[in-house]
C-alpha cells in the first residue's frame, strides 16, 4: 500500500488511456489531468515537481522528457528499460518492474524522503550534463568513426 502521501499527481498528455483514467480517478482530488500541453508548459510543471514519472513501455533512443527532468535536477521514475537506463547513473534507485504496481508503489513511498530526492536529482543532473557534454559527444563520435567504440 501507499504511505499517507499528500502530494498531487499531475498527468500531462492524452494517450490512449486518457478517458479511461479520467473516469477511474475523477473522484480522487490528488490526481489532476492536464491534457495535452506545450513543451514550455510541461517544463514549468516539471520545475516545481518532486519527480517526473514516465511509465513508457517503448524502447527509446533518448528519453527527452526524462533528460529534461535530469537537467533540472529532478528524480525520474520509469520502468526498468536498458535504453532509458543508459541516461542515468549506474544502479539508479528509481526504476520499477514494468507493469508491476507493487514495484511502482515501493518507489512512490520513497517520495517522502526529501534528502534522497535531492541527492538523486543532483546525481541525475551531473550525469546528464557529463553525458551530453559537447566534448564528450565529439570524442565518442570520433571513436565510432575510427571503429574504436
Amino acid at each position: 500500500t501507499l504511505k499517507d502521501i499528500d502530494y498531487k499527481l499531475l498527468i500531462a498528455g492524452d494517450g490512449p488511456l486518457f478517458k479511461e483514467l479520467i473516469f477511474k480517478y475523477k473522484k480522487n482530488s490528488n490526481i489532476e489531468f492536464l491534457g495535452p500541453l506545450t513543451n514550455d508548459k510541461v517544463l514549468s510543471y516539471m520545475k516545481n515537481a518532486l519527480a517526473v514519472i514516465n511509465p513508457t513501455h517503448l524502447i527509446e533512443g533518448q528519453p527527452t522528457v526524462l533528460s529534461e527532468a535530469s537537467m533540472m535536477g529532478k528524480v525520474s521514475i520509469f520502468p526498468e528499460n536498458q535504453s532509458i537506463e543508459e541516461f542515468f547513473p549506474k544502479n539508479y534507485k528509481f526504476t520499477y518492474l514494468d507493469k508491476n504496481e507493487d514495484s511502482l508503489k515501493n518507489l512512490l513511498n520513497k517520495m517522502t524522503d526529501h534528502n534522497l530526492l535531492e541527492e538523486v536529482g543532483l546525481e541525475n543532473k551531473i550525469f546528464i550534463e557529463n553525458l551530453l557534454d559537447n566534448e564528450n559527444l565529439l570524442t565518442n563520435f570520433k571513436k565510432i568513426e575510427l571503429g574504436q567504440y
